[in-house]
């Protein structure tokens, strides 16, 4: 990909990347610039207005033309998903501010500092994607303290995907209490406890699990089941107990399973939760017929097969 970037030094000699254009919504900016490596995202750098400082530099990368008609700016509505670079130590103020159709982000494991409102009005951002191995310690708890709504994460290491989790929206509220004008501050919603599962900056597996129980009489049948799916099909340091409530709440909400396989056109998914007998075959078949009425014609003859293969009559 060809990128025309603004940047400049920091303090240690590296880069920081100011603001950028290039030829799709989707860029993944590579690790360096003219030789130094981009360590930290400026402020504004993606926002909808640019804040550029009177003294910059510019580089071309890939570029076969210097032609700026030819590159988009990469910022505000325009940009929906972004892949930074490994090295990224630093996100500034307001970065990705009003980057309204940012759906996912994609990044290192090496956060440590994250400026005010670095996600504000971010209101598509649905997935993250950090490249981190078991154990490690992350920027998560500081991406997702910025992060009230629903959000997937997804923890990749060398051999691919090996977590997701939902993490899901909540809300913070304050009363005043009179005449003392003291505010009391409320939050509706498991994902401000289960943004809070952390040692150390490292996630921890066995306290999100704890959210599980009180989040089936608060959160909806939709967040549930994405929350006990996404934990089951990738299980890091997923104990008996909580497996077995997760594994439950799919048996029971077979329904759901339906909808998502059909409205996804998820065959993956489908023979998934027939290995592991979360569904009937009686919910095979009613998914069978859904696909055929949803005009899936390919998906409804592989469920019937899935049918036969893990339910075939004796």
């Amino acid at each position: 990909m060809n990128y025309k970037l603004y940047w400049e030094l920091t303090n240690e000699g590296d880069a920081r990347l100011l603001r950028a254009f290039g030829e799709t919504p989707e860029p993944r900016f590579p690790a360096e610039i003219e030789g130094r490596a981009i360590t930290e995202i400026g402020d504004y750098c993606f926002a909808a207005q640019a804040h550029l400082p009177a003294e910059c530099r510019c580089s071309y990368v890939q570029e076969e033309t210097e032609a700026d008609g030819a590159l988009a700016e990469l910022a505000g509505a325009y940009i929906t998903r972004v892949t930074l670079p490994e090295g990224i130590k630093k996100i500034g103020n307001f970065a990705f501010y009003n980057a309204t159709e940012l759906a996912e982000l994609e990044l290192g494991s090496g956060i440590d500092a994250l400026g005010s409102d670095a996600f504000m009005n971010c209101r598509s951002l649905s997935r993250l994607l950090l490249h981190a191995d078991p154990g490690q310690k992350t920027g998560l708890r500081l991406l997702l303290a910025q992060l009230s709504s629903d959000l997937e994460v997804a923890l990749s290491g060398e051999n691919g995907v090996w977590a997701k989790l939902l993490f899901p929206e909540y809300y913070e509220s304050y009363d005043e209490i009179a005449p003392a004008h003291i505010f009391g501050r409320n939050i509706v919603g498991e994902g401000f406890r289960a943004r809070q599962s952390f040692r150390e900056d490292v996630l921890d597996f066995a306290q999100y699990d704890k959210i599980f129980p009180q989040a089936c009489v608060d959160e909806s049948e939709a967040t549930l089941g994405r929350l006990a799916l996404d934990r089951v099909r990738y299980a890091a340091e997923l104990s008996e107990t909580p497996r077995g409530l997760y594994e439950e709440y799919l048996k029971a909400h077979s329904g759901y399973l339906i909808r998502r396989i059909t409205d996804d056109r998820d065959l993956e998914l489908a023979e998934d939760c027939c290995s592991r007998k979360f569904l009937t075959r009686e919910d095979v078949a009613a998914c069978a017929m859904r696909a055929g009425e949803a005009d899936w014609a390919e998906g409804a003859a592989a469920l019937l097969h899935l049918m036969q293969q893990y339910f075939a009559e004796k």
